[in-house]
């Protein structure tokens, strides 16, 4: 797993290990695919269908991580996530 590589890294560099997942409803990913396609944005030839592959493969976290979502403000998640890193 790759969450056992980071873990194992920050230990050996003596760092504290900060993990943020990233979350968004799948009406919110498709959109956001559908307009960076749209405004020929999108910098990944994914679809729909490779993301609802690659939902269905996830492993989940097994270690203390903090939880973001895409609908929540982006002020909010910021806060949050500067929290978990800097205290």
């Amino acid at each position: 797993k790759q969450v056992h590589k980071a873990e194992a890294l920050a230990d050996k560099l003596e760092a504290p290990l900060r993990i943020v997942e990233c979350t968004a409803h799948d009406s919110t990913v498709k959109e956001n695919m559908d307009r960076r396609r749209a405004e020929g944005l999108s910098i990944s030839d994914a679809d729909w269908e490779v993301y609802l592959r690659q939902k269905a493969s996830f492993e989940g976290i097994t270690v203390p991580f903090l939880a973001v979502r895409a609908e929540e403000p982006l002020s909010e998640r910021l806060r949050a996530v500067f929290k978990a890193i800097f205290g």
